[in-house]
């Protein structure tokens, strides 16, 4: 007897095990063995982010909304129960097995006519259109619920092998897969505190393509620096001009050899991040990394 295959949508980590490495196979799958569908037509994704909160993995980047409870469902991201709008849409698949919140942001989408979409709120303007609907609420309501691998729903997540002869968005032949930070967070609020700092920079962004996605270009650079690639490799790899990547790898250099006060952290993490800032908040947290919560939480008093 055949075994079952494994579910598309994955299930949380157990907390015992490692969260990034939980979080890579399960980009594996939904970036090289899945297409999203919208209304039959096939869609690839190629950017992701994997949120989840629990007792034992407190990332306070996580919506926490009551749907991300749920395994597989569609979350239309919401402020309480008002749809959001404008350029803060976004649409998650759920993961969780009752005892903690998740969701897998979907950040990068291969439309059926090879162009790609960069950025949760232009994915979610995407879908809708292939959806024939004007907003979130209404393609929310076609879904009535369903889970994300219900293929007679208007949205649904397929295995390639079974979207094969429907259309192929994409060459199947790309099979390097980068792992990033996420990207858009900030420190600000009630994130500002020693778990903002431990959560900010791990590896939870998963993405094919790198040169077609312009979001998250630092977090890309830094990530393929800190792997051992050259500055000549990550140009090729991004297709990012050599000043610029130079820029942002010397912002980090000068990151970890940064000694500054509590009132000068704050005012860097109050501002708002661009890419050479980014990397030099980066180099400082990487020579935080060890410190205890106690000494972390000082930096915000």
């Amino acid at each position: 007897m055949t075994p079952p295959r494994p579910s598309l949508v994955p299930p949380p980590p157990w907390p015992t095990e490692d969260p990034q490495r939980h979080f890579a196979q399960a980009a594996e799958r939904l970036l090289f063995q899945t297409r999203l569908e919208v209304l039959g037509q096939p869609c690839r994704l190629v950017e992701i982010e994997f949120y989840w909160y629990s007792a034992s993995h407190p990332d306070p980047f996580c919506h926490r909304h009551p749907l991300q409870r749920e395994p597989g469902r569609w979350y239309f991201h919401r402020m309480g129960e008002a749809y959001r709008g404008g350029s803060f849409k976004g649409l998650d698949i759920t993961f969780s097995d009752g005892q903690g919140w998740g969701g897998i942001l979907l950040r990068g989408l291969q439309l059926p006519d090879g162009t790609i979409t960069s950025g949760p709120s232009r994915l979610v303007d995407a879908v809708l259109r292939l959806a024939g609907q004007r907003q979130a609420a209404d393609l929310d309501r076609l879904l009535q619920g369903r889970h994300a691998e219900d293929v007679t729903a208007p949205l649904c997540l397929r295995r390639s092998s079974e979207a094969e002869g429907q259309g192929k968005p994409g060459d199947a032949s790309i099979r390097e897969m980068y792992a990033t930070a996420r990207v858009g967070l900030t420190l600000r609020r009630e994130r500002a505190c020693p778990a903002g700092l431990r959560f900010l920079l791990r590896p939870y962004r998963f993405l094919i393509q790198p040169r077609a996605l312009a979001a998250g270009r630092p977090q890309l650079i830094l990530a393929l620096y800190l792997q051992g690639h050259t500055p000549d490799r990550i140009q090729a790899l991004t297709g990012t001009p050599a000043a610029a990547i130079r820029r942002y790898l010397q912002a980090y250099q000068q990151g970890q050899k940064a000694r500054p006060t509590p009132a000068q952290f704050q005012a860097l993490i109050r501002r708002p991040l661009t890419g050479p800032s980014w990397c030099f908040l980066s180099g400082l947290l990487a020579q935080l990394e060890a410190w205890p919560d106690a000494a972390l939480a000082r930096l915000f008093t």
